[in-house]
């Protein structure tokens, strides 16, 4: 008999003290785990990736403001199903001025800018394109009408 037909004896024979057995290993190695921290030392070698920077950075400019608020989405339809076409992009411009030209809704919304859109880069980077090229990416207070223009 060879020692691994013993070894497998063994096993088959016992079930219930490798059972045991395993639950022991298993809680030592759980509590071993359980007092792993990181070191000091080990965030020098630890260096964000681009993903990483790219998401800090979203989070960074794009945060909500944290106060007493509430956010509506509106759903654009277009008859032709392309939302983003010229005239639907403008459209839902026209739409955001009527907001806020609306006195009642316009003192709801934060700093007259809460309104916010894939229209409002389209427009935003056609006015930067037309007043001067810049380099890096758009941000909100590029914007026309955010609170910092």
């Amino acid at each position: 008999m060879s020692r691994l037909d013993s070894v497998v004896g063994l096993i088959t024979g016992r079930p219930k003290t490798v059972v045991a057995v395993f639950l022991v290993m298993v809680a030592v190695v759980g509590t071993g785990a359980a007092n792993i921290e990181e070191s000091p030392e080990m965030e020098l070698f630890s260096e964000d990736p681009p993903e990483v920077q790219a998401q800090e950075y979203v989070q960074e400019e794009f945060t909500p403001y944290e106060g007493n608020t509430t956010e509506l989405v509106v759903m654009v339809r277009n008859e032709s199903g392309n939302v983003l076409t010229r005239d639907s992009l403008l459209e839902s411009l026209r739409y955001q001025q009527s907001l806020r030209n609306n006195e009642t809704v316009n003192a709801t919304l934060l700093d007259g800018s809460a309104a916010f859109g894939v229209e409002n880069l389209v427009a935003a980077m056609a006015i930067q394109r037309e007043q001067e090229p810049t380099e890096g990416p758009l941000t909100r207070d590029a914007l026309p009408l955010s609170p910092s223009r």
